[in-house]
């Protein structure tokens, strides 16, 4: 459901009373199971039951057959100005704590003025849809945490909410650049009536950075694995943590983390404005992440005497940009990365006893080869072992907020393909025309299948003790991890990457892409499905274990 159609369903409901002048949608949260849906309105006036009725009857004609049942809250809610400039405190605390450290209850000003809008007045932010941040009570956590007074009077205008936060001058720039200003704007339109329009005006303070010096302040996130370094030694400011995260825990955006872990490469760049960066690649042993260091007078000499193998400790920001997750480094300084440090297993779910959505099919591979000469032994090193080949289609590139349309794999037993296993997947996302024009998969082809979370415990039962394969594993094998662990299931399969394994054994060829190494092979197959490219890489990665005589070093 797009802006524009909340917007068109807004003026329907505001045109069959006029107690719903300036009423709107708040909220749409959508539920796969039964398929259904609960819609949150919020108005400034009192809504009797018979109104309820039309507004719910007036929904149901914008939904499609399909759903079993559509249910409404209408929440009477107005604004005063002690309770938006609580609001807006709070909202900056816990969600924008790397700007705002500096801000106090008393440097938020709010100022209210009545207005009288038209019928079809409408708020720049009349809503949003959401399938994950909420229970099945339809509340959101966040919408649970603010607190509306009741028992206010009917009223017949709304009100222009001016606000203004006084920031430390040195932040002002920081308040700009992440559209702090906007975010609040937006929150606040979510759960008022009311119009809100923000400023911001600098202060002089001493700045307190003490929030950014708790010890460490990642653990208020307890889902996080943590990792205590010793031996800090300065090249920046010392940033008073000892202790950072796991790089395989950072899934999103976090406004502040600390990370730590050994140099793997790092490089220096200029951008188009003559200023020096440089992107240092770091590993924990759960995973890699390369970050963005800009250079500081400070640190101008310090930074270049970095090398490869240097154990680090930064505090850093994950942060969107254009559409991909990018850790930029805010301070750097030595540590010591604990000697032969093993991660920590996360517990994941049971396997499940039994398949529900997805179910694996006994498969014969012939091949003219096999159906003309009796079939010879397999290598060695592949008895008495089990492999899944797998591959993934995904609504884009980036693995931290993309998802995937279609999986397929195959597995290996004894060297022996045997068994198919796949399904497309909804990905509750539009696919774009150029993903569909690589894939052929279509947003009616996933209309009605299941959501990866439904079959995350299939694919973990059919992947449960093999060693993992795909052709340039480190992609779908991100995918894969993240949108499991969404459900609670967490993999550590030994993985080989077939892209690697061809580069080493053919370097010749003129690329190393799937189609031409299975051209290289003689095995044909149908490009850009999960199915078709698993099982074809399961034939590229018998033959090149033929060539090789034993498995690569597992990772």
């Amino acid at each position: 459901m797009a802006s524009e159609e909340l917007k068109l369903i807004n003026l329907k409901i505001r045109s069959l009373d006029e107690r719903l002048k300036y009423a709107k949608i708040s909220k749409v949260e959508l539920y796969p199971e039964p398929r259904s849906a609960r819609v949150t309105v919020i108005c400034n006036n009192t809504v009797s039951e018979d109104l309820r009725a039309r507004i719910l009857a007036s929904l149901e004609t914008e939904f499609p057959p399909s759903f079993k049942q559509i249910a409404l809250d209408v929440k009477r809610i107005r604004a005063d100005e002690e309770l938006v400039a609580r609001e807006i405190f709070s909202y900056l605390k816990e969600n924008c704590k790397s700007v705002a450290h500096s801000v106090l209850k008393e440097d938020i000003k709010v100022k209210m003025t009545p207005i009288t809008c038209d019928k079809d007045g409408l708020s720049e932010n009349d809503g949003e849809i959401s399938t994950s941040a909420s229970d099945k009570s339809g509340v959101s956590p966040r919408a649970k945490k603010t607190h509306f007074r009741d028992g206010i009077n009917d009223l017949s205008e709304i009100n222009v909410v001016s606000f203004n936060v006084a920031v430390d001058k040195d932040m002002v720039s920081q308040f700009e650049s992440h559209g702090t200003i906007r975010e609040i704007e937006n929150y606040l339109g979510r759960f008022f009536c009311d119009e809100f329009r923000g400023s911001i005006t600098p202060k002089d303070t001493e700045v307190d950075f003490s929030i950014l010096d708790e010890k460490p302040p990642v653990l208020e996130y307890v889902k996080y694995r943590s990792i205590k370094v010793t031996e800090l030694n300065k090249l920046d400011d010392l940033i008073g943590a000892d202790t950072a995260v796991y790089i395989d825990d950072v899934q999103g955006e976090m406004d502040s983390v600390f990370l730590c872990g050994t140099i793997l490469s790092i490089r220096e760049r200029v951008t188009v404005k003559g200023k020096p960066f440089f992107l240092i690649e770091f590993t924990d042993k759960s995973g890699k992440i390369t970050g963005t260091y800009f250079n500081k007078k400070s640190t101008e000499g310090n930074i270049r005497k970095l090398k490869e193998g240097d154990g680090i400790f930064i505090q850093g920001a994950i942060e969107n940009y254009r559409d991909r997750l990018s850790l930029v480094i805010k301070k750097i300084n030595y540590c010591r990365f604990p000697e032969n440090f093993i991660p920590e297993q996360k517990p994941s779910k049971s396997t499940p006893q039994e398949y529900k959505y997805i179910f694996p099919e006994k498969i014969v591979d012939y091949t003219q080869g096999n159906m003309l000469k009796s079939e010879s032994r397999p290598p060695e090193c592949l008895m008495g072992k089990t492999f899944v080949v797998f591959d993934t289609e995904t609504t884009g590139t980036e693995p931290a907020t993309d998802t995937v349309t279609e999986i397929g794999a195959v597995k290996i037993v004894n060297g022996v393909i045997t068994e198919r296993f796949g399904s497309l997947i909804n990905p509750k996302v539009k696919i774009k025309p150029e993903i569909t024009d690589i894939t052929g998969i279509t947003d009616a082809m996933v209309a009605d299948k299941p959501v990866f979370k439904q079959v995350a415990g299939d694919v973990y039962k059919f992947f449960e003790g093999a060693i993992l394969i795909a052709h340039n594993i480190d992609f779908d094998i991100k995918f894969l991890k993240r949108l499991s662990a969404e459900a609670g299931y967490y993999y550590y399969n030994k993985l080989i990457d077939t892209l690697a394994l061809a580069r080493q054994l053919l370097p010749r060829l003129h690329n190393h892409k799937l189609g031409t190494i299975a051209e290289y092979f003689g095995i044909e197959f149908n490009p850009h499905r999960a199915y078709d490219d698993a099982h074809a890489t399961a034939k590229v990665f018998i033959k090149l274990i033929e060539m090789k005589g034993c498995l690569p070093d597992l990772t």
